[in-house]
């Protein structure tokens, strides 16, 4: 087996460095979600304002809105937390679940290439040996 040099593997693409890249940024952005969300928590930002307008509209992204700043606000009621408290306590269960979700569906991708590359091997070598 021929070892070939770094620059060859980058110019023709011959071996991927995106699920490596792909693993360090789900790392980052779980650390990331973990931070916003003690930041969110403990420290009162005045621009987080959510203002609750009941609006008869049939449009399903603003009655999606309605109904997550509804449970929020449901939330933060019942137990006694200010609002950006909720949210960063959110962020902080949510981001990285959601982060996971992003970098196995990113990773499948390379997965299916990877075995779709030994399949098309393995047809090659059963061509050869049947002298096809």
């Amino acid at each position: 087996m021929e070892k070939q040099s770094f620059l060859k593997s980058i110019l023709f693409l011959d071996k991927m460095y995106m699920p490596r890249i792909i693993n360090v940024l789900y790392i980052l952005s779980v650390i990331a979600s973990i931070a916003g969300g003690i930041f969110l928590c403990f420290y009162e930002i005045p621009d987080i304002s959510i203002s609750y307008n009941m609006d008869v509209s049939v449009d399903m992204k603003s009655y999606i809105k309605d109904s997550i700043i509804f449970i929020i606000l449901v939330i933060a009621v019942n137990t006694g937390l200010y609002i950006n408290q909720v949210l960063g306590i959110a962020l902080i269960i949510l981001g990285p679940i959601a982060a996971r979700i992003y970098a196995e569906l990113l990773i499948i991708l390379f997965k299916i290439n990877e075995q779709t590359g030994r399949l098309a091997g393995m047809t090659e070598k059963e061509n050869q040996q049947k002298d096809i």
